[in-house]
This record gives structure tokens, C-alpha cells and sequence, in this order.
């Protein structure tokens, strides 16, 4: 074909220009992933996996129309299976430990993965295995630093915990309602509790201006009442007794001629302050959960430092480390299967058997899911139900661009790997924490300060000495 001549003369350029493209879609891949929409759905990390294996399977087919022939191995379901359980783990990861200390993990271990198995199995030339080990350890050391550097920056508070801070702060207090449009407080807080102010019923006498502060106000307000309505000879008021609580308009309609102590009608008043306190209070409850939702989900797998895993309690952090872990160990093996497979069947040819063993995968994993659900809950249809939501009407555009991004950066890898090797290709297209670290500075503003950044870039210029270590090793 015209395609693969093309590149064949190309030779070691065309490797890292398919490097660098690898860089671009990984590094990118994941900014769609952060807009607003999915952050307020809190999407599970398999349904995130499953935007990206759809995009995987629709653009693979692409490449026909460069001109490369349709072939099939089986050998790329065992790529897409890697993969899934490998992007699956690095989601988890993610969530638990952190993007910063994930991303580096994983990069670092693929690296020496890939490292081992081109140099140990698959016998790969290099011009020096000293400076080749010398370029890996410079970018393993870049990718440790720039990890180091973004999760020191994005140590303090985000606005989302500080807002849900607030929110747990004044829906506890049973004492003040806090209205819309006030003063924020000190501490930034949402805004300055002030004290409930219920509505007054109109007095019928003329000359009455009392309030309700206070029991003795209380008082001189039945009292008037009562004169000013000609009630002569009586030592109470009018009776409240099937007066609406809810509607003080009712404490000025009641026409009732039953009479009742002063005392028993200060305590009527008083049980339809607490009755309108208490709807009041109910309903700046229900404001505060519905503005703290979106947070509190975001939030919700912080809320504990432990983690379930087999009946055991294990720590948050060092499990989503392990889980970005496996992502590293199976992202540096997810293509040695295209290196076993026929000749006729790499490179670009190995696209669309990748592509379909990524949607086996998924499929495979999403049945895997169904099946333990519905065991538990001792019926299909209830663990159908309690699968978690594809959120395609607010996340499908940001998730298939993130998957159609990634799937660009996946067709440079293979290119790469076809290329450069294992040992080269694969370790180059890690770099692509610079790309995504870049965008984190300049675009999502993650990392703050003047010594957290420049410690980053220092930490990316290692890293990029290690890649132009690496470039110049592979042995035509």
C-alpha cells in the first residue's frame, strides 16, 4: 500500500512525529472531562471508560480511508481487554488519590514497562543501553516531579468544599434564617445569619403599634384587640381553637364566640411561631441540600479516608495509587499483543482489531456488572435499574471528544510503538503530562504560585531531556 511505503521511508521521523501526536490526544483527552457538566453528574468511572471505547470503536474505522486494508486479529481484543481494565483502574485512581499522583504513577510505571519489555523480550536494538537507561530515568524523575508539583499547588480548599463547608454550617443552625441578597460574612461564608421575622396580623384598633418580641407585647396586643372590638366583661380574648396555622390571615377571620384565658391564648400565638418557624427553617434546609448537591457529590469520595475492598479496610489514597498502578503495568502492555500478532496485521492495520477488541471489552465488562448487580439485588430487572446512568442528554458531547481526542493519541502511540518500538515509542508518548501539565497552567489555572510552577517547569525540562536522550537511541 501507498501508505505504509510512505511511512516506511519516512523511518525514525515519522516515529516521533506519531509520538508527538500521541502526546497532543493523551495530554488533551482528558479537558473535556472537567467542564462543568460532568462534574455535576459525578459520572461513574466505567461509564467514563465507556464514552472512550465508543469513540475508540467509531474513529477506528478511519484509517480505511487512508488507504489501509481491513484485517482483523483476535489479538486486539486482548489490547482493548488491557486497556479497559487498565483505563478503568486509572479513573479509580484519579478519584481517589488525586490526577496529579495518578497520571505520574502510571506514566512512570509504563515507561519502565515498556522499558522491560522491549529491551528483556523482545530483544530491541539501541544505540546505548546506558543512555537509554539514562533518558528513562530522567523522565521517570520529571514525571515524579511534575506530579509532585501539581499536587502541592492543589493541596488548599477548592471553592467547592468551601462552599459545602458553608452550607453544612448554616443548615445546622436552627436559630436564624439566612435570606438571599445579604452581606457575606467574615469568614466568607455564604451570608450573615439574621434572625427570623415572621409576618403580623393586622391589629383591628387604630391606635395599636406593639409587636410580638416579647411575651409582655403579646399581651397588650389581645388586650387591645379585645377593647377595641367592644368585648366588655371578659377577662380573655377570642378563641383561636381551629385557627390554620399556616395562615394568619385565619387569626383575623376566626368569628368563634368561645372564649379562652389570655394565657391560653398567648400560648396559641406562640405554637403558630414555632409552626411558621419551623416551615420557614424546613425550607431554607431544602435550599441549602439543593445548592450543596453538586458539591457534596463531587465531594462524596473524600467524605471517607477508608475503602471496602473484599471486606477490608483499606486507605483511599494508597488503593487509587495501586489502581493508577495497574493502569501503568497494562498501558505498557496493552500493544505487545500487536507485536506478536502477523506483519500484515500491525501498525495501522491494527487499529481497527484494537478498536474492536476495546468495544468487546466494555460490552464484556458492562455484563460483568450487570451480573453481579442482579445477584445481589435477586433480580434482573432491579440490577438493571441499579446500573449507573450514561448522563448522555448533559455529558455525550464532552465525553465523546474526550474519547475522539484520546483515540487520535492511541493511532499515534501504535504508530509510534510500529516505528520506534516498544522500548522508544512507547516511553516518548508518556511525556504527555507536559502537554496536559501545560493546559492545567494556562487553560484550568491548577497550579498557582510562582515556585509551584517553576518547580513544575524545571521537572518538564528534565523530562524533556530525557526524551531527547531516548530519540536519538532507537538503531534502524
Amino acid at each position: 500500500m501507498i501508505i505504509d511505503s510512505t511511512i516506511e521511508s519516512c523511518g525514525n521521523w515519522c516515529g516521533l512525529v506519531a509520538a508527538f501526536i500521541g502526546c497532543i490526544g493523551f495530554g488533551t483527552f482528558g479537558a473535556p472531562l472537567k467542564a462543568e457538566a460532568v462534574d455535576r453528574v459525578n459520572a461513574d468511572p466505567f461509564v467514563l471508560q465507556t464514552y472512550k471505547s465508543t469513540m475508540c470503536f467509531l474513529t477506528s474505522w478511519l484509517v480505511l480511508l487512508l488507504g489501509v486494508e481491513y484485517n482483523f486479529t483476535p489479538y486486539g481484543i486482548i489490547s482493548g481487554l488491557m486497556w479497559v481494565t487498565g483505563g478503568f483502574c486509572g479513573i479509580f485512581g484519579i478519584r481517589n488519590a488525586g490526577l496529579a499522583i495518578s497520571v505520574g504513577t502510571w506514566s512512570s510505571i509504563t515507561v519502565l514497562i515498556s522499558f522491560a519489555w522491549g529491551i528483556f523480550v523482545f530483544d530491541e536494538e539501541v544505540q546505548s543501553i546506558t543512555g537509554t537507561l539514562f533518558g528513562i530515568l530522567m523522565m521517570c524523575i520529571g514525571f515524579i516531579g511534575m506530579a509532585y508539583f501539581t499536587t502541592s499547588s492543589s493541596s488548599l480548599p477548592s471553592t467547592c468544599e468551601r462552599e459545602c463547608e458553608c452550607a453544612a454550617t448554616n443548615t445546622e443552625s436552627e436559630q436564624a434564617i439566612i435570606p438571599k441578597g445579604e452581606e457575606a460574612d467574615s469568614d466568607g461564608c455564604g451570608i450573615i445569619p439574621t434572625p427570623l421575622v415572621l409576618p403580623e396580623t393586622e391589629s383591628e384598633h387604630s391606635g395599636s403599634e406593639a409587636s410580638n418580641d416579647n411575651d409582655n407585647d403579646m399581651t397588650a396586643r389581645l388586650l387591645d384587640h379585645d377593647h377595641g372590638n367592644g368585648v366588655d366583661g371578659h377577662t380573655g380574648t377570642r378563641s383561636t381553637a381551629g385557627v390554620d396555622l399556616e395562615d394568619p390571615s385565619s387569626l383575623e377571620t376566626n368569628t368563634s364566640s368561645e372564649y379562652v384565658s389570655l394565657d391560653e391564648a398567648v400560648n396559641e400565638r406562640r405554637l403558630w411561631n414555632q409552626n411558621q418557624n419551623q416551615i420557614q427553617n424546613n425550607e431554607h434546609e431544602n435550599d441549602n441540600e439543593d445548592e450543596s448537591d453538586n458539591c457534596e457529590n463531587d465531594l462524596n469520595a473524600n467524605d471517607n479516608d477508608k475503602f471496602n475492598l473484599f471486606g477490608l479496610q483499606c486507605d483511599r489514597k494508597v488503593i487509587g495509587i495501586i489502581g493508577a498502578a495497574i493502569d501503568g503495568v497494562l498501558g505498557g502492555s496493552n500493544l505487545i499483543p500487536m507485536k506478536l500478532a502477523p506483519t500484515i496485521d500491525r501498525g495501522l492495520d491494527y487499529v481497527i482489531s484494537f478498536g474492536i477488541g476495546a468495544a468487546i471489552a466494555t460490552l464484556a465488562g458492562w455484563a460483568l456488572r450487570l451480573s453481579i448487580a442482579s445477584c445481589r439485588q435477586k433480580s434482573l430487572n432491579a440490577g438493571y435499574a441499579s446500573l449507573p446512568s450514561m448522563h448522555l442528554s448533559k455529558i455525550i458531547i464532552p465525553g465523546a471528544l474526550s474519547g475522539t481526542l484520546w483515540s487520535i493519541g492511541n493511532i499515534g502511540q501504535i504508530m509510534s510503538v510500529t516505528l520506534l518500538g516498544e522500548t522508544i515509542g512507547m516511553s516518548i508518548v508518556q511525556s504527555q503530562m507536559i502537554i496536559s501539565g501545560i493546559l492545567g497552567i494556562l487553560w484550568f489555572g491548577e497550579i498557582k504560585g510562582i515556585k509551584m510552577i517553576m518547580g513544575w517547569v524545571l521537572s518538564a525540562i528534565v523530562t524533556f531531556i530525557g526524551i531527547i536522550c531516548l530519540s536519538g537511541e532507537h538503531k534502524s
